[in-house]
């Protein structure tokens, strides 16, 4: 049996599916991806083309580990290594040491420690990256936080791969009726920013598109505050996503974002997100160049929120200009592709 290329996620979300496939396709269906389930709200993978494996994840205190029979099976199926850089993961540590005593490889793939900077921060990162073939970061902004914090000589091994979705860019913005609502896309969770986004809209009478699941009493509190936004609950099928998004003039979070902005941006709609980088969910709101491909906000300030999408309202060509940036930055990051990019360093 041929060694396997193994990528260990903590859950195994349905918009990973298609990277994984073109992944599997490009080494020769070595791939192993070992997660668990994801839970509701990300979707189910339908008939997967490459090897799943559950790993049981454990718990201990604040700490995660993955059950020895678990990782023995992947030290034998497989000589190369990509893992989630979540560090409070005892099974990396592990992970870490063993392939930097032996033959096998291992990636590090992460947000790339942008949102603190002190000395067991900087410990923390800098060992890892030595003991590691190299730290895949998300995007560009969180590669260089990354390596500010490095000693020079760990530097080159900070590699970026554009976190982003596979799926075909549609162009919403081209639609002459877009200007009557705004679109949201996520879980409805603490810290999405949904209630301010919604009270914006309600201020100038325009609907909201909600696609994303929540806790069933949070969603009906959230249809009774504002009885004019639509919720469509989880949505996965590109086609009815586009459908949604067809009349829409913005991909709005009035929350802590991360992928949805780059959901936005495939849509061909400009974003709307506050611009306080440290506190969103991930570093791809970095993608946002307000102007450009989209505007920004104060986080948690409405009347900020209010102005955005006012300008918006009220310029036609300006949604034009920003949304044509937005299509084209998701070009940008598309070219080549996630799978594509991962494969070379796998292979290199």
């Amino acid at each position: 049996m041929m060694p396997k290329v193994c990528v260990i996620q903590p859950i195994l979300a349905s918009y990973r599916d298609p990277i994984f496939r073109e992944l599997n396709h490009l080494l020769g269906n070595e791939l192993l991806v070992c997660a668990s389930p994801a839970p509701t709200g990300f979707g189910r993978i339908q008939n997967p083309v490459y090897e799943i494996h559950d790993p049981g994840w454990k718990k201990l205190g604040m700490f995660s580990y993955m059950p020895v029979r678990s990782l023995r099976q992947l030290l034998r199926r497989s000589d190369r290594f990509i893992h989630f850089g979540d560090f409070k993961f005892l099974s990396l540590w592990f992970l870490m040491f063993y392939c930097f005593f032996s033959h096998k490889k291992l990636w590090l793939h992460g947000q790339g420690g942008y949102k603190r900077s002190g000395p067991l921060h900087r410990l923390v990162y800098s060992l890892s990256v030595f003991l590691c073939e190299g730290y895949i970061c998300y995007t560009e902004y969180s590669a260089q936080a990354l390596k500010k914090i490095l000693p020079r000589s760990l530097r080159h091994k900070v590699i970026v791969v554009s976190n982003t979705l596979a799926m075909e860019p549609a162009e919403c913005h081209r639609n002459p009726e877009t200007g009557s609502s705004l679109l949201y896309i996520g879980r409805l969770r603490k810290g999405c920013g949904i209630e301010l986004l919604l009270e914006s809209a309600a201020r100038l009478k325009l609907t909201v598109k909600v696609i994303g699941e929540g806790p069933a009493g949070y969603v009906d509190k959230l249809k009774a505050q504002f009885p004019s936004a639509r919720f469509y609950g989880g949505v996965f099928d590109p086609q009815q996503q586009e459908d949604i998004a067809r009349d829409c003039m913005a991909g709005v979070y009035g929350g802590d974002a991360g992928l949805s902005v780059v959901h936005y941006m495939a849509l061909g709609l400009p974003v709307i997100v506050h611009g306080d980088i440290k506190k969103h969910m991930g570093p791809e709101p970095s993608y946002v160049v307000d102007g450009v491909n989209g505007l920004v906000f104060l986080r948690g300030d409405v009347e900020s929120l209010v102005n955005c999408i006012a300008q918006l309202r009220d310029s036609k060509a300006l949604r034009q200009s920003l949304g044509e940036g937005a299509l084209e930055t998701f070009k940008r990051l598309m070219k080549p592709s996630m799978a594509q990019k991962l494969a070379r360093i796998l292979e290199n």
